[in-house]
């Protein structure tokens, strides 16, 4: 990365600030790997590829890409109440075709001070007070180095002797900038010099998305990137940070976030198509008006207590037992959080201090396919199952969480389980010795002694290892969700340290 700017600041009349800003940044990546391996390596010294029986064929890989930037800013200020700026920069990437690779994006925005104003100056009660829109234009390139390319690769495996060469990528010239528009609007406030509250609105409307455009079978690839799609944002980002006590001795402090974020989807890559899947496999479609990642599939209805077999939502909307009749039904759950936040507190006093730091999710939703495995029945003889898979239909009457032994579990809305929860993050207990007590020595000038823990606690309805694994993990073989299948968990962990100042 090489990055150069220059900025120029100066005042007029006292009360007029000016400050401006141009700059340049090149980005280049250049990644290459070599693998190779053996087997029959008789003992773990032998550190070389030439000492196994059986190696196989050495693999090779090269991948590059590029950005070119040139960028430039502007501020002004009057008196330090009224604030206006702007900026406008050019990007270009090589991930792009050769027509689209450069783009050019803008922001504008504006704050008013207002207790800098007289009607507030050395107000009480409001300490601060602040208000600020902006809105502007931004860029996404996150897509593979070679989308835009045919690929011509050749094969391992080999035909009539020779090696065989197939077309790798279906490719697309076309490609350009995803870009998104945003309008923020903002206020701060302080309050008594003790509470400090921050809350901001936006909308975000992304056009041109970069999606995975369907293809049919004859075309030889199952898909093809695209700039095919659009989705919106909108939220409420509020920030609070309060001190409630501070004297000689005591300080004691609570801070909190929340954001609401509403997510749609506003287009996809044909005009009139209100639901496409996300992928075989995926439980998940993009649907017009919808959060991305919205989950569709068969409903679960429970086992029939009189014969021990499973039920399903059926067309007519009664229960069939039969699961290729079950239809899929639209569960108005996505993997998106709509609400999301943390809080904690800070303390000391005399020296001792505490930190403590909780977040939280609510709302989203994640598919535990390790249950497919750990609590399928159909699979006793064959995998190790969790405790819950004892409860199984033995005869009738029974009213249980699964049919009987011989019923596979399927992929259904069983498998989709609220992944809210609420967690302790950080918590750390310290002890900072008096400098009274340091004074004899010659270079140590502070001492701390601390504890700590990470991920301690955990409040969640979710059946997994870990809720905070939900995210879009890729499986190997279906499109990108927010799959937990063997994703390990977040650790426990504990910290003890000494913090030296000199």
């Amino acid at each position: 990365t090489w990055t150069n700017t220059a900025e120029y600041k100066f005042t007029v009349a006292d009360d007029h600030h000016f400050t401006a800003l141009v700059g340049h940044e090149s980005i280049y990546s250049d990644t290459e790997v070599l693998r190779t391996s053996v087997t029959g390596v008789t003992n773990s010294d032998l550190l070389y590829v030439s000492k196994g029986t059986t190696a196989t064929v050495p693999t090779y890989t090269l991948s590059k890409y590029a950005y070119n930037s040139v960028f430039g800013r502007a501020e002004y200020d009057f008196q330090e109440k009224y604030f206006v700026d702007g900026s406008v920069r050019y990007d270009a990437c090589s991930r792009f075709g050769s027509e689209n690779r450069g783009a050019t994006f803008w922001s504008v925005g504006g704050m008013w001070k207002a207790s800098k104003e007289e009607f507030l100056k050395d107000n009480s009660t409001v300490s601060d007070l602040s208000f600020k829109v902006s809105y502007g234009t931004q860029g996404n390139s996150g897509i593979g180095e070679y989308d835009q390319y045919q690929i011509i690769k050749s094969s391992a495996y080999p035909y009539m002797g020779s090696t065989a060469w197939y077309l790798d990528n279906a490719g697309n010239a076309s490609l350009a900038w995803e870009k998104q528009k945003t309008l923020t609007i903002g206020a701060n406030i302080g309050l008594w010099r003790k509470l400090t509250l921050g809350i901001e609105w936006y909308r975000r409307q992304t056009t041109d998305m970069l999606m995975d455009k369907p293809l049919a079978p004859s075309a030889g690839f199952s898909s093809q990137m695209w700039n095919i799609g659009g989705m919106r944002n909108s939220g409420i980002d509020l920030n609070l940070n309060y001190d409630i006590y501070a004297d000689k001795n005591w300080y004691v402090n609570f801070h909190a976030n929340f954001n609401y974020n509403k997510n749609q989807m506003t287009k996809l890559w044909e005009d009139g198509l209100e639901k496409a899947s996300m992928g075989d496999g995926s439980m998940m479609y993009y649907v017009i008006g919808k959060p991305y990642g919205e989950y569709y599939t068969q409903e679960w209805r429970g086992v029939n207590p009189e014969t021990g077999d499973p039920q399903w939502t059926a067309a007519d909307g009664g229960i069939t037992s039969d699961f290729s009749q079950a239809v899929e039904v639209d569960l108005n759950k996505s993997a998106l959080a709509p609400y999301s936040g943390g809080f904690g507190v800070s303390a000391s006093w005399k020296g001792i201090g505490l930190v403590a730091d909780f977040a939280w999710v609510a709302g989203n939703y994640m598919v535990n396919n390790n249950l497919y495995f750990s609590a399928n029945t159909y699979f006793a003889g064959a995998y190790n199952q969790a405790v819950e898979a004892l409860d199984y239909w033995k005869q009738p009457g029974d009213k249980t969480k699964y049919p009987a032994l011989y019923h596979e579990t399927q992929f259904d809305s069983r498998m989709i389980e609220d992944a809210s929860f609420l967690r302790l993050k950080n918590i750390q207990l310290s002890y900072t010795l008096p400098t009274s007590l340091l004074r004899k020595t010659k270079f140590i000038k502070g001492l701390k002694i601390y504890v700590g823990a990470r991920n301690l606690w955990t409040i969640t309805g979710y059946n997994g290892l870990d809720p905070e694994v939900a995210g879009f993990n890729l499986a190997s073989d279906v499109t990108p969700g927010a799959f937990d299948t063997d994703v390990y968990p977040n650790s426990r962990q504990w910290t003890f340290g000494c913090e030296f100042t000199f």
